[in-house]
């Protein structure tokens, strides 16, 4: 497995205490954060990301789930995605729909409070 200091991260979520934790658990990802689905329809637009984690609640009606059918709709290349959701349902519903169109994907609802070998370990390295 690649060492995931050189995985190019994206972290959509609107809370920026689990971005500041993330951080703290990995000061040297090359991570970006984005705190809405159109920030990160942006960036996905712009930029290749390895590992993609998906918040599900993002404060407004475009969820983690619609960033997530983004995904599948326009087929983006990513090697893992983890759906790191308190929002339990919607954690499920994202995994589902992910896994079911190929993604390799984790649910893993506190994986802001691991480091991203911790998280990517737990993942099948087939993808």
């Amino acid at each position: 497995m690649d060492n995931t200091n050189t995985m190019k991260i994206l972290f959509l979520d609107d809370q920026l205490n689990r971005w500041d934790a993330f951080r703290e658990k990995n000061p040297t990802a090359d991570a970006t954060w984005a705190s809405s689905y159109y920030d990160a329809v942006t960036l996905i637009e712009k930029n290749k990301y390895d590992l993609i984690y998906l918040d599900h609640d993002l404060g407004t009606k475009a969820t983690g789930h619609t960033f997530a059918e983004y995904m599948v709709e326009k087929h983006v290349p990513c090697r893992f995605v983890v759906c790191h959701s308190m929002n339990n349902v919607g954690r499920v519903d994202m995994t589902s729909l992910l896994h079911g169109s190929g993604f390799n994907v984790l649910n893993c609802p506190y994986a802001w409070e691991y480091t991203t070998n911790q998280v990517v370990s737990q993942m099948d390295d087939s993808y």
